[in-house]
């Protein structure tokens, strides 16, 4: 891709960080409760919850000579997690929150002969993030990866 401020061919540069919205809903667990021996109700677990967090992740690709954006993609992040309370912990697991602890693109190239013309280059992201009660004993992280093919981008060009 040619760098729009100087003219020239311009490798990518991928030290930027992607930008990560998310958001979390969460309902509390259930767990069975055996009134008779193989007889059992399920009640709701208020030890337990199962969090949906949901958001997008927006990385972009400058060029490495003038720093100018060159192309951009977005992902979808969705994650289901079950989150357990520990001990000494009081909060509803009803609310809970979501923090990013690292985000990072990813750059890899896939062979499919040993012509480098043929190879495909993808970007995406690997991001690690951190779903914690509002007193911040109870914790759970997950981690969540994506990519796409380099020709696949928007151009922002």
């Amino acid at each position: 891709m040619i760098c729009p401020s100087c003219n020239k061919f311009a490798a990518y540069d991928t030290s930027n960080e992607p930008e990560v919205d998310l958001s979390v809903e969460s309902e509390l667990g259930s767990k069975t409760v055996f009134t008779e021996p193989g007889v059992g109700d399920e009640v709701e677990d208020p030890d337990k919850a199962v969090a949906t967090i949901t958001g997008t992740v927006h990385i972009y690709l400058t060029s490495e000579c003038c720093g100018d954006e060159l192309k951009e993609a977005n992902f979808d992040l969705e994650q289901e997690l079950e989150v357990t309370r520990a001990e000494g912990c009081t909060c509803d697991l009803t609310e809970l929150d979501a923090e990013v602890d690292t985000a990072e693109i990813t750059d890899r190239n896939e062979k499919k002969t040993t012509r480098p013309r043929y190879q495909k280059r993808f970007f995406g992201a690997q991001v690690n993030v951190t779903v914690s009660c509002s007193c911040g004993k109870t914790k759970e992280s997950f981690d969540w990866q994506g990519d796409i093919q380099a020709s696949a981008m928007d151009e922002l060009v």
